[in-house]
């Protein structure tokens, strides 16, 4: 199965001093825009996360979270033609755009490595420059991620979030 190089970009807010980000494990404030299939799309994505890393690592619930994460769906004709998604992170909140192009048949393979990257962006990771990284600025369908690039991610989420 081919492969289609999604590019995934980040736009921090606030340069200079790196703000202290409010306490983890995130929860979901909202998930907006979605039709009911594609926000539960959306949910299985963080779902599939959290039962990877064994633990909650974004929630439904406000219980022990400062860090609300806001999910929103963005029509595709407004970004550049290769962008999946766009993760805008403050020190108590995030948002997340996902393009509408994911829900399409032939791009929805991507999703969950897409909802993945974003979140580790809110989680305060950066892009990696290792190939087949999550946080990789391109990214593959999410059956191609062998379970330790997977957990490599994980643990680096923990890392960067104070898990």
């Amino acid at each position: 199965l081919a492969t289609l190089p999604i590019i995934v970009s980040l736009l921090l807010i606030g340069c200079g001093k790196v703000e202290e980000k409010a306490p983890w494990p995130g929860h979901i404030r909202n998930i907006s825009g979605f039709s009911e299939s594609e926000k539960a799309k959306i949910q299985s994505a963080i779902d599939a996360l959290n039962e990877k890393a064994g633990e909650e690592i974004v929630s439904e619930s406000e219980h022990d979270s400062n860090f609300s994460v806001e999910i929103q769906k963005t029509s595709a004709a407004s970004w550049p033609q290769s962008r999946a998604g766009f993760a805008t992170v403050k020190s108590t909140d995030c948002k997340i755009e996902i393009s509408d192009a994911l829900f399409t048949n032939s791009k929805t393979d991507y999703l969950y490595p897409v909802v993945w990257h974003e979140i580790g962006h809110c989680a305060g990771l950066g892009h990696s420059n290792e190939d087949g990284a999550i946080m990789s600025p391109t990214t593959s369908v999410v059956g191609s991620y062998p379970s330790n690039i997977i957990g490599k991610f994980i643990e680096n989420i923990r890392e960067a979030a104070g898990i």
